[in-house]
């Protein structure tokens, strides 16, 4: 799991400046996002090998997404996110 991870955290080193590239817009430094991000990724794939690949991929890069796109808070319904389409 730790190559996947430096894999990922690659993969976004890579992306994450073209999506924004003003520093002084991030609430939280560069590297700690990315370490975040690859940590939760990879925690959810761990989690879905351990019980079994129940969902599909399909489902699982659902959830990711959406953890992603609205963060733990949203995706728990703590916090307010965009109305379905």
């Amino acid at each position: 799991m730790l190559r996947l991870k430096q894999m990922m955290s690659g993969v976004m080193y890579g992306k994450l400046p073209q999506m924004q590239q003003d520093e002084n817009l991030m609430t939280v430094p560069r590297d700690y996002l990315i370490a975040y991000m690859s940590s939760a990724n990879v925690g959810i794939l761990q989690h879905w090998l351990q019980t079994g690949m129940q969902e599909s991929t399909k489902e699982l890069t659902r959830m990711m997404t959406k953890l992603v796109n609205f963060g733990p808070l949203g995706s728990a319904g703590i916090r307010k996110t965009p109305a379905k389409p």
